[in-house]
């Protein structure tokens, strides 16, 4: 009877936890996620998260900073001043420079085969001097160690002074 009492007053604690930490979630519109301060709640009817944490008086939530908002802010303000800029050029007979475009993202024209070849034999050029020095390297460094081994030694194992 005891371990009953218990097991009910278990279950009656966890009930009443649960139902006092989430707020309602509306019909679904909300849903949460637990963060160690609390919940957090996604507005699934505007994407709006934000933060709830229980105070005395009740649950509070705040809204969490919503950098997509200040982002789609930035990337307006920016068309806008393009068509500006791109207006002004026109008012003024200006055309667009090389590989501009007046649409959004510009042009993304491939180098054609010359173009590619000139930079394909500069790297090859590259390549090939960087070989020669690597192969300058090794030389130098065979005939430093032929030197040192022909050059007499002291018996202490030190080199012979040149006078």
């Amino acid at each position: 009877m005891h371990t009953l009492a218990a097991v009910v007053a278990l279950l009656v604690l966890a009930l009443t936890q649960a139902y006092g930490a989430e707020p309602d979630t509306a019909n679904g519109r909300y849903t949460f996620q637990g963060v160690p301060d609390g919940l957090m709640r996604l507005d699934t009817a505007t994407g709006q998260v934000s933060v709830c944490t229980k105070h005395a008086a009740g649950w509070v939530c705040m809204a969490v900073a919503d950098d997509r908002a200040a982002l789609d802010a930035e990337l307006g303000r920016l068309a806008r001043e393009n068509a500006r800029l791109r207006g002004a050029l026109a008012a003024h007979g200006l055309r667009l420079p090389d590989g501009v475009t007046g649409e959004a993202g510009g042009s993304q024209d491939l180098p054609d085969d010359r173009q590619l070849d000139r930079v394909m034999g500069f790297f090859g050029r590259l390549w090939q001097h960087l070989i020669d020095m690597v192969r300058t390297l090794q030389d130098d460094w065979a005939r430093d160690k032929d030197l040192e081994e022909r050059e007499p030694r002291l018996p202490d194992g030190g080199h012979k002074e040149k006078t």
